[in-house]
This record gives structure tokens, C-alpha cells and sequence, in this order.
């Protein structure tokens, strides 16, 4: 008589006698007495036997699954290449940016911009006054000296050498005045250079600030776009691959350690 493998949840503890008898009914037996007689502990380690055939037949069966599972997987990815075009994604993400970051780069080189246009236009002011000082201390010059010359004139000492001392003394002192005159001249239009040289610096380092921010946020836009094809790929894998076998997996494997540990 060949008898069926017996569910193993006949031999938990807790099972009633009733539900005992029907496991053994359905593996063939005429009920527990006959299995025990029969297929069971009088034929010596057969409670044993039987729970490991059943944990090899899950086993084998899991590994038919799994086998199944790298199949379908390998079939879909020979027909479902993962491709990822990044031209188009680089594109889409410079739609996206490329207004925001040009409006800041119009705003940020307008403002420099001023700012040197402000600095150059006081330069060329200082200059030109600066131009016409030099006109009014040469003639404010030309004019001391003549009245000095007038003045011994009139007074019978042109040709005297307090003349000549007074006369002398004037373009001394005038160039004074013109020396003191020119010192802040060169000093105000070098503050004025070192103001554009820094205006420049500003510019070149906003420049790159802003182009880096760009590039960053960019590719960060180009990475999500992958990490979204990627994860729809996977998720068209699942189905592919079909629910019947993730599914029977997992609860095989919770059948497995049920009747381990049960």
C-alpha cells in the first residue's frame, strides 16, 4: 500500500485529536492509528522522515521558483535594456533652469556694471576738474607776479632785489600749491583704479559662483531624471517577472519556517 506524505502540522503539540485523524485520513491513512501503525513512530524515525521529505519538497520548489524568477529576468532585460537618454534629460533640466539663472546673471553684471560706470564717470570728473585747477593756478600765478611787478614798479624798486626776492618767492610757493594738487589728484585716481580692479574681481567671482550653482543643479536634475527611469524599470521588471512567483515566495518561505520551528 503506498501511502501519501502526511501534513506535517499533524505533529504540533497543539493539534486536536480530530484534526490529527483527518491529516491522516488525507494522506491515505484510514486515521492517526492506522498511520502510526504503519508510517509512523512504530517504524522507527518515520515522524522524522516524513517532516524532512516535506522540507525538501518546499525547498526544491522555492529553487524551481528562483529559477524561474532569473529566467523571466533575464528575458526582460535582453528585450528592455535600461537606456537612459541624457542629451534629452540635460536638455529638460536647462528648460528648467536656464530662465532663473539668466535673469540672476543679468541682475548680478547690471549691478556691477553700474557700480564701474559710477566709479569711471567720477575718475573723468576729478580729471577734468583736476585740468582746469592746473589753468586757474597758472594764471592766478601769472597775476601775483604781475601786480608784484607793478607794485616795485610803482614804487621806484623794479630793478631792486626785493623785486626779484618777492617775484622769486611766487612760483615757489604756486608750485607748492601744485605739487599738494597733483599728490591728491594721483592718490583719488588710484583709489579710483583699485575700486574697477576690485569691481572686476567681483564680477569674474559672481561668474563662476553662479555658472557652478548652474552646472550643480543641472546635473542634479539630470540624476533624479535616472533615478526615475531606473526605478520605472525595475517596477516594469516586477511585472513582468508576474506576481504568481514573488508572491508564492514569500509565502513558501513563511510555510518553511512555520514547519522549521512550528
Amino acid at each position: 500500500m503506498a501511502y501519501g506524505t502526511i501534513d506535517p502540522r499533524a505533529f504540533s503539540a497543539d493539534v486536536n485529536p480530530a484534526d490529527r485523524n483527518r491529516y491522516a485520513i488525507e494522506a491515505g491513512y484510514t486515521g492517526w492509528e492506522d498511520f502510526m501503525n504503519n508510517g509512523g513512530s512504530s517504524s522507527g524515525g518515520g515522524t522524522a522522515d516524513t517532516a524532512d521529505s516535506f522540507l525538501q519538497q518546499l525547498k526544491d520548489e522555492l529553487a524551481a521558483q528562483f529559477d524561474e524568477i532569473a529566467k523571466r529576468t533575464e528575458e526582460f532585460d535582453t528585450n528592455n535594456p535600461f537606456v537612459f537618454d541624457e542629451a534629452v534629460a540635460k536638455a529638460s533640466a536647462e528648460e528648467r533652469y536656464n530662465p532663473y539663472y539668466n535673469a540672476e546673471l543679468q541682475d548680478f553684471t547690471q549691478g556691477i556694471e553700474r557700480q564701474k560706470s559710477t566709479q569711471e564717470g567720477q575718475m573723468k570728473l576729478l580729471t577734468d576738474l583736476n585740468r582746469i585747477q592746473v589753468g586757474e593756478d597758472k594764471r592766478a600765478l601769472d597775476e601775483a607776479i604781475s601786480a608784484a611787478e607793478e607794485g616795485y614798479a610803482g614804487a621806484g624798486l623794479y630793478n631792486s632785489g626785493a623785486k626779484d626776492r618777492s617775484v622769486g618767492n611766487t612760483p615757489i610757493a604756486g608750485q607748492d600749491n601744485a605739487n599738494k594738487r597733483d599728490l591728491n589728484y594721483n592718490y583719488n585716481m588710484e583709489q579710483g583704479r583699485q575700486a574697477i580692479i576690485g569691481l572686476n574681481q567681483q564680477m569674474d567671482t559672481g561668474l563662476r559662483k553662479l555658472n557652478a550653482q548652474k552646472t550643480t543643479d543641472i546635473q542634479t536634475e539630470i540624476e533624479k531624471q535616472r533615478a526615475e527611469e531606473e526605478a520605472r524599470h525595475a517596477t516594469e521588471r516586477l511585472q513582468y517577472i508576474g506576481s504568481p512567483y514573488t508572491s508564492s515566495i514569500t509565502g513558501g518561505i513563511n510555510q518553511l519556517i512555520g514547519s522549521t520551528f512550528g
